[in-house]
Protein backbone atom coordinates (compact mmCIF):
# COMPACT_ATOMS: atom_id res chain seq x y z
CA UNK A 1 0.00 0.00 0.00
CA UNK A 2 1.56 3.02 -1.07
CA UNK A 3 0.33 6.47 1.76
CA UNK A 4 0.96 9.68 0.03
CA UNK A 5 1.94 12.73 2.35
CA UNK A 6 1.89 15.38 0.00
CA UNK A 7 -0.63 17.41 1.71
CA UNK A 8 -0.12 16.06 4.91
CA UNK A 9 1.40 19.17 6.48
CA UNK A 10 -1.05 21.43 4.32
CA UNK A 11 -4.36 19.93 6.32
CA UNK A 12 -2.42 19.78 9.55
CA UNK A 13 -1.78 23.00 9.27
CA UNK A 14 -5.13 23.98 8.46
CA UNK A 15 -6.40 22.07 11.77
CA UNK A 16 -4.00 24.07 14.24
CA UNK A 17 -4.98 27.77 12.18
CA UNK A 18 -8.91 26.72 12.84
CA UNK A 19 -8.04 25.86 16.21
CA UNK A 20 -6.01 28.78 17.08
CA UNK A 21 -8.70 31.38 15.30
CA UNK A 22 -11.21 29.33 17.59
CA UNK A 23 -9.38 29.92 21.11
CA UNK A 24 -8.56 33.30 19.70
CA UNK A 25 -12.03 34.49 19.31
CA UNK A 26 -12.82 32.72 22.58
CA UNK A 27 -9.83 34.80 24.35
CA UNK A 28 -11.01 38.29 22.38
CA UNK A 29 -14.48 38.32 23.95
CA UNK A 30 -13.21 37.17 28.00
CA UNK A 31 -11.43 40.21 27.61
CA UNK A 32 -13.23 42.42 26.14
CA UNK A 33 -16.39 41.26 29.01
CA UNK A 34 -13.57 41.31 31.45
CA UNK A 35 -12.37 44.71 31.41
CA UNK A 36 -9.82 45.30 34.54
CA UNK A 37 -8.44 47.81 34.94
CA UNK A 38 -4.46 47.68 36.34
CA UNK A 39 -2.97 50.44 38.73
CA UNK A 40 0.32 50.70 39.18
CA UNK A 41 1.83 51.99 42.57
CA UNK A 42 5.14 53.06 43.15
CA UNK A 43 6.61 53.37 46.92
CA UNK A 44 8.28 56.88 48.21
CA UNK A 45 11.23 54.72 48.10
CA UNK A 46 11.12 53.74 44.88
CA UNK A 47 10.39 57.43 44.20
CA UNK A 48 13.52 58.88 45.47
CA UNK A 49 15.25 56.28 43.09
CA UNK A 50 14.63 58.37 39.95
CA UNK A 51 17.16 61.13 39.59
CA UNK A 52 19.45 58.18 40.11
CA UNK A 53 18.12 56.06 37.67
CA UNK A 54 18.33 59.64 35.24
CA UNK A 55 21.51 60.37 35.88
CA UNK A 56 22.05 56.89 35.16
CA UNK A 57 20.66 57.22 31.57
CA UNK A 58 22.03 60.32 31.11
CA UNK A 59 25.38 59.25 31.31
CA UNK A 60 26.56 60.60 34.34
CA UNK A 61 27.53 57.90 36.18
CA UNK A 62 30.36 57.28 33.53
CA UNK A 63 32.37 60.46 33.83
CA UNK A 64 36.20 59.98 34.40
CA UNK A 65 35.61 62.13 37.36
CA UNK A 66 32.76 60.30 38.95
CA UNK A 67 34.09 56.92 38.59
CA UNK A 68 37.26 58.30 40.42
CA UNK A 69 35.47 60.12 42.95
CA UNK A 70 33.40 56.69 43.57
CA UNK A 71 35.88 54.68 43.78
CA UNK A 72 37.67 56.85 46.57
CA UNK A 73 34.55 56.61 48.60
CA UNK A 74 35.02 53.42 48.69
CA UNK A 75 38.43 52.70 49.05
CA UNK A 76 37.79 55.38 52.21
CA UNK A 77 35.11 52.54 53.93
CA UNK A 78 37.29 49.41 53.10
Amino acid sequence: MKVDFTNTGKIEFEKRLKSDQKSKSKLDSMTTSNKIEDKLDISEESKKLFPILNKLKSGYYDQKEVILETAKRINLEI
